[in-house]
């Protein structure tokens, strides 16, 4: 009966013995980790776990006979998954002989989200206690861990401000670097393709500049590093900037990011022009009763 049980479960699970070695695992743990039973008993070493990993596993077992906790796992085409990981001991029928049973599920997606879900709201946190435009610093440190917690590959980081009252548009960037300051850009060329990429609304993603290099960037960007990418993502008030050294750096999953945090910077920006707009109106007010 156990065997059909272990065998429907939709939880990977695995037996193995005081030494580590697999007796044992059903479908759901194969489909998990990608490794058939014969090939985690050949391993010298366990091949889907760190050893820090393992380590603590052992510990536990050895302190308790018992693990609960969550692990990051590799699987046999080099995934790293996030993985809810609970083990206990039993005893054989037989001799008696302990052995363990480990149940694991993928969390993967859910911390993905969790994590997601925490870098927004510490971005929209920030972006809220903007009063103007010297408050932007604590928002690009805070762009900036997002990202790297998002784990999206970028060399550069940046802000493009165009300012389209007058013509031609004047455009301001900024990088995310600490120290970085405004530079109001000189090339008429480069304004341009900004603007026309911040009136299209939708991302410019020039994958590899070697390959395709319609705004003559190239030489300017590799100036410093061998900058392959570049992506702008409009928002209210100009684009965001990300560029890298790999081709093809960002995901169709890092661009939905992307947008979501240019939206965030919208707000924040918006949020800049209603509060000017209240200080010239209340400016304006005491003007007429004084």
């Amino acid at each position: 009966l156990y065997q059909a049980i272990i065998t429907a479960s939709d939880d990977a699970v695995a037996i193995f013995d005081c030494e580590g070695n697999f007796l044992e695992n059903n479908p759901a743990h194969e489909k998990l980790l990608g490794y058939s039973l014969d090939e985690l008993r050949d391993a010298a070493k366990p091949t889907w776990c760190s050893p820090q990993d393992t380590e603590r596993i052992a510990a536990s077992l050895q302190a308790s006979g018992a693990f609960r906790g969550e692990v990051d796992a590799r699987t046999k085409d080099s995934r790293t998954l996030h993985i809810d990981l609970s083990i206990f001991a039993v005893m054989a029928d037989a001799d008696e002989t302990r052995r363990f049973v480990g149940f694991a599920r993928d969390v993967t997606e859910r911390k993905r989200e969790e994590r997601n879900r925490q870098v927004f709201q510490r971005l929209r946190e920030q972006v809220l206690m903007m009063h103007g435009e010297a408050d932007l610093d604590g928002v690009l440190t805070v762009l900036e861990e997002g990202l790297q917690a998002l784990g999206i590959d970028y060399q550069n980081c940046g802000i493009n401000l165009l300012d389209v009252s007058t013509d031609p548009p004047v455009m301001r960037s900024r990088s995310s670097a600490p120290g970085g300051g405004w530079i109001t850009s000189d090339t008429p060329r480069a304004v341009q393709a900004v603007h026309d990429m911040w009136r299209r609304q939708t991302p410019t993603y020039r994958r590899d500049l070697h390959v395709d290099d319609p705004f003559d960037e190239r030489p300017y960007l590799q100036t410093r590093a061998p900058i392959r990418a570049v992506v702008d993502l409009p928002f209210s008030h100009g684009t965001l900037a990300l560029n890298s050294t790999t081709p093809s750096a960002f995901s169709d999953a890092d661009l939905l990011l992307l947008q979501e945090i240019s939206g965030v910077l919208s707000s924040g920006f918006q949020r800049i022009d209603d509060l000017r707009r209240l200080a010239q109106s209340e400016e304006r007010y005491r003007t007429l009763i004084e």
